[in-house]
């Protein structure tokens, strides 16, 4: 039935379909599909009773490459559209923003870099100044966003003050018209959880889908 609605809505795409079989879904799937694809898949929330949360965080752990997540809250925008990339000053938030690019050059839209600073911090960040540090809040996003325009795609970044992290990030992709959010994974491994809780709550809340950035950026 999903094969012939997506080639009923679009019949210039090659739609095949392949049936996995076993007791582990998300090893299965990672083991069919070939190691160049983009997977996209819906989700619900953690504690849904059909285990589809289970089978995502299963496929994001073991896939290095990137997987667009459709949250309960999400709408597919039409492409193109701006792509939002938070970044928290950690080498996995650049893995973020090295899938979201790839992602970006596929349909030639706009990326936003989004720092999210918590207000109890900049006091710390005060105190550290008044003792001789020279500390810049937006040289990460900066520095990158200059990067991505000397290469030729289009980016801007924003600095914005929120406890909330997630709250603020969601809101500020409503605000660009976002049509896709990119998050990095915390990595492989049977006993390391895929998510974080701010890219879970992502996850959950988003309006618009989320790339979930494996270890390898894009593909490998």
């Amino acid at each position: 039935a999903a094969r012939a609605r997506v080639a009923e809505q679009r019949p210039e795409l090659d739609v095949t379909a392949d049936l996995v079989v076993g007791l582990d879904v998300a090893s299965g799937v990672v083991g069919t599909v070939h190691r160049d694809s983009l997977i996209v898949l819906a989700t619900e929330h953690a504690g849904a009773e059909d285990g589809s949360f289970s089978v995502a965080e299963g496929i994001v752990r073991q896939w290095e490459g990137v997987v667009v997540m459709v949250g309960p809250e999400a709408t597919v925008a039409d492409l193109p559209g701006p792509l939002v990339v938070p970044l928290d000053g950690s080498a996995s938030g650049e893995q973020a923003v090295t899938g979201g690019l790839a992602l970006a050059g596929a349909w030639d839209g706009p990326v936003w870099l989004l720092h999210v600073v918590d207000p109890a911090t900049d006091h710390k960040m005060a105190e550290l100044r008044d003792v001789g540090y020279a500390i810049s809040e937006n040289a990460l996003v900066k520095e990158l966003a200059d990067e991505l325009n000397d290469g030729g795609q289009p980016a801007g970044w924003e600095i914005v003050h929120d406890a909330d992290p997630v709250e603020a990030i969601i809101d500020f992709a409503h605000q660009r018209g976002a049509a896709l959010i990119a998050s990095a994974s915390r990595g492989a491994g049977r006993t390391t959880r895929a998510f974080g809780s701010v890219s879970l709550r992502i996850v959950h809340e988003s309006p618009v889908p989320v790339a979930i950035v494996g270890s390898s950026g894009i593909g490998t």
